[in-house]
């Protein structure tokens, strides 16, 4: 069965972890510590979610809430018939009518350093401070999506995974993903005895 890897859920499971709150139920396979997960101070917040590819572009708009988050929109945006994200977010924020968004997430195809990223396959320059300054939000995050999407594993339910081989014992430890494509991406994530 041929899986489309960028669907709502995998949105949902990065931008869950870009604005640093998850939902209740997280699959103890992959326990991570989410400090915001219990914070009242997360509730009623506007979100737009960002996807990027080289391909296609997935916005969605969110409000949180009871410890998750509402999809409320979702817009899928050829990403080379645009010049930049900004262009995708500007369309994506009309085509909805959306005013006073608090937050941004983004996870994107290639390095992050410093609130910047240049994905070669994109050819734009991303740059946090820019969308802040010229949207307003209060705050925008920008992950690699491989990044995101290895934290988005505690959200993954048992229907979600096929097991390569199975013991009958789970052992805690880190958590690895591959990502096979026009290279070879891969995510660590660490736990430790507090997680």
């Amino acid at each position: 069965m041929e899986r489309f890897f960028c669907s709502v859920q995998d949105l949902r499971k990065q931008l869950l972890y870009l604005v640093k709150f998850e939902v209740m139920i997280l699959n103890p396979k992959f326990p991570l510590y989410l400090p915001g997960v219990e914070n009242s101070n997360n509730d009623n917040i506007s979100i737009i979610g960002a996807s990027l590819r080289e391909d296609i572009t997935i916005l969605g708009y969110f409000v949180s809430g009871n410890g998750g988050l509402e999809m409320k929109a979702q817009n899928v945006y050829q990403t080379k018939e645009y010049a930049s994200f900004s262009d995708i977010l500007k369309k994506f924020i009309q085509d909805n009518q959306l005013e006073n968004v608090k937050r941004l997430g983004m996870a994107v195809p290639g390095p992050v350093l410093n609130g910047k990223s240049n994905p070669v396959r994109l050819g734009w320059n991303l740059d946090v401070e820019e969308y802040a300054r010229d949207y307003g939000f209060e705050k925008v995050e920008m992950l690699n999506d491989l990044e995101a999407s290895a934290y988005g594993m505690a959200l993954l339910e048992d229907d979600d995974l096929e097991a390569i081989y199975t013991s009958g014992h789970l052992e805690k430890g880190n958590v690895a993903v591959l990502a096979p494509g026009n290279g070879l991406g891969k995510q660590v994530t660490s736990l430790t005895e507090n997680t």
